[in-house]
């Protein structure tokens, strides 16, 4: 049963175009069965939009203990829904829970920094060894033949370098993760402005 989405990816943080989808977590209540299988729900479904990522609620916990940006994300989104659960089956604490989350957001952030740091450095690392491998998706193929690389993967692995030396710098991730700051330009990199020697 879903409790809440979160818009997620460019549309979520300003750097979208006419390419980009709209995709969403989607975070869901365990039936009885997943609660006694110990079974997470992952799963995916593509719509018209976008794609929705379907989650159990447990899941949140990896954002402190293996702690990530792209995990970190969902508290940061501009786009939040919570669902109308009828009377007799809400968990009314599962609502003051995600209250809770997002006013503790800037401190859960930085609550694995050890972890964060590894797994940012472990994420830049792969889009860096994509970028000419040709790994690109439908909406990038087009400037990966014109700019010999991935460019959209190289845009992200600067703003991954830039949202961790925010963090390490104790600016509020809400602007960052959301690009109300903009002292780098993402698009010109996706766009192929600066060649591999540059970036």
């Amino acid at each position: 049963m879903e409790l809440f989405r979160c818009l997620i990816g460019s549309q979520n943080y300003g750097l979208s175009d006419e390419t980009s989808d709209k995709d969403y977590y989607v975070y869901h209540i365990p039936s009885f069965e997943d609660l006694y299988h110990n079974k997470l729900l992952v799963r995916e479904e593509k719509t018209d939009e976008g794609i929705l990522f379907h989650k159990d609620i447990r899941s949140l916990s990896n954002m402190i203990t293996k702690s990530s940006f792209n995990q970190l994300e969902v508290l940061f989104s501009v786009d939040k829904k919570t669902q109308c659960i009828p009377i007799n089956l809400r968990w009314d604490f599962m609502y003051d829970f995600y209250d809770f989350l997002i006013y503790w957001r800037e401190r859960i952030a930085r609550a694995n920094m050890n972890k964060l740091f590894a797994s940012t450095c472990g994420e830049v690392k792969r889009r860096i060894n994509d970028l000419q491998k040709g790994k690109y998706t439908a909406g990038t193929k087009h400037l990966f033949k014109q700019h010999g690389y991935d460019t959209k993967n190289a845009m992200h692995a600067v703003r991954l370098i830039n949202l961790w030396n925010m963090l390490y710098n104790k600016i509020p991730l809400e602007s960052a993760f959301t690009n109300r700051i903009f002292n780098i330009d993402y698009l010109a990199i996706k766009n192929g402005k600066y060649d591999l020697t540059t970036i």
